[in-house]
C-alpha cells in the first residue's frame, strides 16, 4: 500500500488507488476495449465504385489508364493489363484501395519491359 502513499496525504483511502490503477489497467485510460471502424458515408454499388477508381487513376499522372481494365464486383477490383512502370502498378492499387466502399484488390497488372526485343534478333 506504500505505492498509493500520495494518495493518503491527499485524504483518499488507499482503496482508491488501487481501484483507479485496475480501471486504467481494465480501459486502457478509456479507450474501447475492441477497436471500432467508422461506419461508411454511404454503400457504394459497383458501378460508383469503378467510376471513383477511373478517375482516380486518370489523375495520377504515373499511370497510363489506357491500357487498364478495371473490374468491380461485389465490391472487390480486379485491375488487369499493362502499366510502363512498377511504380505505376501500386499506384493503381494504392488508389483502388483508397476507394470508399472497395472490399479487396487484385492486380493482375503486367509491367511492360523496358526494351522490347526486335523480332528475328539472335542475341
Amino acid at each position: 500500500m506504500k505505492n498509493f502513499a500520495c494518495l493518503q496525504r491527499w485524504g483518499m483511502p488507499a482503496a482508491w488507488g488501487m481501484l483507479l490503477a485496475f480501471s486504467v489497467t481494465v480501459t486502457g485510460f478509456g479507450e474501447p476495449l475492441t477497436p471500432r471502424q467508422p461506419p461508411p458515408a454511404h454503400i457504394q454499388t459497383d458501378a460508383e465504385i469503378k467510376t471513383a477508381l477511373i478517375r482516380g487513376i486518370v489523375a495520377n499522372p504515373d499511370v497510363f489508364a489506357a491500357s487498364l481494365r478495371v473490374e468491380v464486383k461485389n465490391g472487390r477490383v480486379i485491375l488487369r493489363g499493362r502499366v510502363r512502370k512498377p511504380r505505376a502498378r501500386g499506384a493503381a492499387e494504392a488508389i483502388a484501395r483508397k476507394v470508399p466502399g472497395v472490399r479487396a484488390v487484385k492486380n493482375l497488372l503486367e509491367v511492360e519491359s523496358a526494351r522490347p526485343r526486335a523480332e528475328g534478333s539472335d542475341s
